[in-house]
């Protein structure tokens, strides 16, 4: 069984955050079958502005490299939080976020690919709406400690552009 502390940290800096505390714990069987629960929260300066985030997943990965993992989460915001949608020219104000999350990857010698998909909720009262994202990724590893990635996001959010990145990891 693995468990870890995420971060504990008290930050005083012009983002507002004042304390950020999380933790996980999971358990990966020898039958490649894994389980983890996660918790965060996050205080802010500003009055009525805390976050707090919780998770769950399962994961089954082989010795050949094949992973496929899904996680099941709800984000609460202590104040309501807005998004403006052009396509439904209207304001989201919500206090709750649920999410879906899910991977599929394959790595062999020094080389490794994936596939993610995310639905969010943004969720009223009265209205909810989901929003899809889906993830692809490579990776190359140049030596045990370096690696060379290459990510793109296709973000179906309304009003939200599609992402990319490149670059080189070095672990120290």
């Amino acid at each position: 069984m693995a468990g870890q502390v995420v971060s504990a940290e008290y930050s005083n800096t012009h983002d507002g955050t004042r304390a950020q505390y999380g933790g996980s714990v999971g358990y990966q069987a020898q039958n490649g079958l894994g389980a983890v629960v996660a918790y965060e929260n996050k205080r802010e300066a500003d009055p009525n502005s805390d976050v707090s985030n919780m998770a769950v997943g399962l994961s089954y990965s082989t010795p050949d490299g094949f992973y496929a993992a899904v996680t099941r989460g709800r984000t609460d915001f202590q104040r309501n939080w807005q998004v403006f949608s052009l396509k439904e020219n209207r304001v989201y104000s919500m206090r709750r976020v649920d999410y879906w999350e899910s991977v599929v990857s394959y790595s062999r010698e020094k080389m490794a690919f994936g596939v993610g998909y995310s639905r969010q909720s943004m969720r009223e009262n009265a209205h909810l709406h989901w929003v899809d994202e889906y993830i692809f990724a490579a990776e190359y590893y140049l030596m045990p400690k370096a690696k060379i990635y290459a990510e793109f996001m296709l973000n179906k959010m309304d009003d939200q552009d599609n992402l990319y990145g490149v670059g080189l990891q070095y672990y120290f």
